[in-house]
């Protein structure tokens, strides 16, 4: 391509001159397009290790808050819930960039939810015990109660406290049955419960983003389709700054969440 002169015709039999049609960026040159594909097909992998190693982060980091000190948790089980929810929120807003999908914060919220979080694939929500009978409705107010008003008022869910040296399980168990008999139809959460959810549930985005399918008949268009979508997630990380992690962050990728495929 280099070899042809600017006023030369374009190789494409376009009519145009090269100047006009592949230098310009003409979308009806195939010879621009193909060049555009193989440039982004080639920026890809390296956009998407960028995009694989990121996401874990933002949840693994959850762990932090779970800290206890002399077998005391120092954050308190509301804030535990309302960063878990933002986690939510932050993967289910780069689940619609990866789609190229726009909605409101509960429309993303639900679909995340139903897709990655409330699924049998999800460990740790196939061996629940306490978030049994919750549904995306009841999440969804706990949540809206949490992060707008603290959970102030919410009286359809109550939040349990996690087990520490301070609160064994058996004297959670105990309390829960009480609670149940007092009120069969309220919704429960453990914030250590639905954080390993979540956990979880990144995994599972992060294990989608190595598409693969088979059943596809044009793969090159899955690719490149895929390749946007990554693209688009590689974009939203870098102009919100997510480019300021340290190189220590991102090697703890590997500790923090080794089931990642």
């Amino acid at each position: 391509m280099q070899s042809i002169s600017r006023n030369d015709p374009c190789p494409c039999n376009s009519g145009k001159k090269y100047k006009h049609c592949y230098l310009a960026g003409d979308e009806n040159c195939f010879l621009y397009l193909k060049n555009e594909r193989d440039k982004m097909l080639i920026a890809h992998e390296e956009k998407l290790k960028y995009v694989i190693d990121i996401l874990p982060i933002m949840t693994g980091e959850m762990n932090q808050l779970f800290y206890t000190e002399n077998g005391k948790e120092i954050v308190a089980s509301r804030v535990q819930l309302i960063i878990v929810f933002t986690i939510i929120d932050v993967l289910a807003s780069y689940w619609f960039e990866y789609l190229g999908k726009t909605g409101k914060p509960s429309e993303r919220f639900e679909e995340y939810i139903n897709r990655f979080c409330f699924v049998t694939e999800n460990s740790g929500y196939a061996i629940k015990k306490y978030l049994k009978g919750m549904t995306i409705d009841s999440l969804s107010t706990l949540r809206n109660g949490l992060v707008h008003f603290y959970g102030l008022g919410n009286h359809s869910c109550t939040i349990l406290p996690n087990i520490t040296a301070l609160y064994s399980e058996k004297k959670l168990d105990s309390a829960v049955k009480n609670i149940r008999k007092m009120r069969p139809n309220i919704r429960m959460i453990q914030p250590c419960e639905f954080k390993n959810i979540v956990i979880e549930s990144a995994i599972l985005l992060v294990n989608h983003l190595y598409i693969s399918d088979s059943r596809v008949k044009d793969q090159i268009a899955l690719k490149l389709a895929h390749a946007e979508g990554i693209s688009r997630i590689y974009q939203k990380l870098i102009n919100e700054g997510a480019s300021n992690l340290s190189q220590e962050m991102i090697d703890a990728v590997g500790t923090m969440l080794p089931k990642i495929k």
